[in-house]
């Protein structure tokens, strides 16, 4: 007997490593937890064996692409299995148990009929990439038409490093995502082909912001994305009010975490399992495991049919927020849910208030120079800069302005740059994924900024003022579509800059060059692309102020004491 088990169960992969398959077994199983059944198989591959994971899924509305990445970043690379194969359910043999044999048959036909799919690499490009990419991950030889992220399993950490090694070639990191195999990405660096995301702007001239919304019930609302930063809020604000009567709160499970767990450590996280609130969710709240980027919002037909005889009221609050990401994932997030939520609500009448972001104003071009971005104006030949979280924010407000000319009650509120409670300066829970944050606390690291940026002008609204103004307006009831919600006390960087100092913070004025090769010691690559690409500001089409004046709203000024709250924030990262 081995120490790894049956001697039969040990398997030499990548260049030697011995490993036992029942170990990757029970150590994946342990990843999963009850909701996935998994079983390895491995198969003859040149010297070694290959590992082949198969998996059946029995809770609904995971994604399979997180399953995947999960399993990958969790486990030693020698590990991994070269492709993980999810199954409705396991062959069985007739004393029930699952047939390994017939598993190796269709993990050995699945590498024979993806045999003649390998390609080397020719070009020297090709070359030069494949080899570094060989080498960081510590795999065998792969086809340079497999996808880096999903086939290859490269994590944001891996692709920083590749990133930094391509910058030779001049490229972004969105360039990596938009060419996500070498071969895509050699022929772009070798041709400059070109690869810019761009908005859909079919029929866009004849958008109209109609302005003639009606006044939303907010008796029984399903709400999005409760377990962000403003969604928490937002939920909070709608316990407390007395109109809503019931809220379904869609909320997929994760893995080892149902939704009900999530919203529970959201609560525990930011409002300290406050008993008023919890009470108030026993008593108002269904969580639903849904999926609003699936049909019928992953719901069976059912549930689905049932919720909307019932529901008055779609708040959207779910939004993937990453700047650098693979394009057709972030639509489906982005663009695709909002189809799903506008075909939800416009055959029963049901109101859909949307929460979309200021940065889709994008970045000045010749045309726009002289030009606002007001709550009356979706296009106005506005530059995104290859940024796929704007384009997409773009389109999903496209498409509910196309629908409200058809019959969609539907408000779009434009989030300003959200920032800590005011009352505390309690902030989102994963803050090293807010960009502007992590983009500060690189300047601070630093302890330089250019002389260039100090005269540039950032807003911080406060996610508690923020939740409860979108509360207000639309108990409030106007005939708005739009509404920027941002703070009107601006700050310049000089003056942040000044209060730092006040906070025995001091960060030095630089030329443009020294701050670039600081940054270039001090951050990752990702934050050093935002602030550059950004030039830090919030906003580089110029914005109006919104419609909140007319309600006198008050937003509070950034002062040392806020400063000293953010600051609390970035030690802590």
């Amino acid at each position: 007997m081995s120490l790894f088990g049956r001697n039969d169960d040990v398997v030499k992969v990548n260049g030697g490593y011995l490993v036992a398959l029942n170990e990757i077994e029970n150590k994946i199983q342990s990843l999963l937890g009850n909701s996935f059944e998994v079983f390895p198989v491995a198969i003859p591959y040149k010297n070694t064996k290959a590992i082949f994971l198969f998996l059946v899924q029995k809770e609904e509305n995971i994604n399979f692409y997180n399953i995947k990445n999960y399993i990958n970043s969790h486990i030693s690379f020698y590990m991994k299995p070269k492709k993980i194969i999810q199954l409705d359910d396991f062959p069985r043999t007739s004393s029930g148990k699952i047939n390994r044999k017939e598993l190796e048959k269709m993990a050995i036909v699945y590498m024979e009929e993806n045999k003649n799919k390998y390609l080397p690499p020719k070009t020297n490009i090709e070359i030069d990439i494949y080899n570094y990419i060989k080498e960081l991950l510590s795999i065998d030889d792969f086809s340079i038409t497999d996808d880096l992220i999903e086939d290859l399993g490269v994590d944001s950490l891996s692709l920083t490093a590749i990133f930094t090694y391509l910058e030779k070639y001049n490229i972004s990191i969105q360039d990596i995502y938009n060419n996500s195999n070498i071969k895509d990405l050699a022929h772009f660096i070798e041709n400059r082909s070109s690869t810019k995301l761009e908005p859909n702007l079919a029929n866009i001239s004849s958008i109209e912001i109609l302005n003639h919304v009606k006044k939303f019930n907010l008796s029984t609302i399903l709400i999005t994305g409760t377990t962000g930063f403003l969604g928490i809020h937002l939920l909070k604000e709608l316990l407390l009010n007395s109109n809503v009567v019931q809220i379904y709160c869609m909320i997929r499970n994760k893995i080892n975490l149902t939704g009900k767990k999530r919203l529970q450590k959201m609560i525990d996280f930011y409002f300290h399992s406050d008993e008023e609130i919890l009470q108030l969710i026993e008593k108002k709240v269904i969580i639903l495991n849904g999926d609003i980027s699936k049909d019928k919002l992953g719901l069976d037909k059912k549930t689905y049919s049932e919720i909307r005889q019932k529901v008055t009221c779609v708040i959207n609050c779910a939004a993937n927020v990453k700047h650098f990401i693979k394009p057709d994932q972030i639509y489906k997030d982005n663009v695709q849910s909002v189809i799903n939520l506008i075909n939800f609500c416009q055959e029963d009448n049901i109101s859909l208030a949307h929460i979309s972001t200021l940065s889709i104003a994008g970045f000045k071009t010749d045309s726009t120079e002289n030009k606002v971005f007001d709550e009356n104006t979706l296009f106005i030949h506005q530059d995104f800069n290859n940024n796929p979280y704007l384009i997409t924010k773009f389109e999903a407000e496209k498409q509910i302005l196309e629908a409200a000319q058809n019959g969609l009650n539907a408000v779009i509120f434009r989030l300003g740059n959200i920032m800590p409670r005011f009352t505390d300066g309690i902030f989102q829970e994963n803050a090293s994924q807010n960009v502007f944050i992590t983009s500060l606390k690189a300047i601070i690291d630093a302890k330089v900024i250019a002389k260039d940026f100090l005269g540039l002008k950032l807003e911080f609204s406060p996610v508690d003022e923020c939740a409860s103004i979108i509360l207000k307006l639309l108990l409030k009831g106007d005939n708005n579509s739009i509404y920027h919600i941002l703070s009107n006390k601006e700050i310049s960087i000089l003056e942040i800059k000044t209060l730092l100092k006040f906070l025995n913070c001091d960060i030095l004025d630089v030329d443009l060059k020294t701050f670039i090769e600081e940054l270039n010691q001090k951050s990752d690559e990702y934050t050093k692309e935002y602030i550059l690409s950004n030039n830090l500001n919030t906003y580089s089409q110029d914005i109006t102020l919104s419609k909140l004046e007319e309600l006198n709203i008050e937003w509070p000024s950034i002062d040392m004491d806020y400063m000293n709250k953010i600051l609390n924030i970035i030690d802590r990262m």
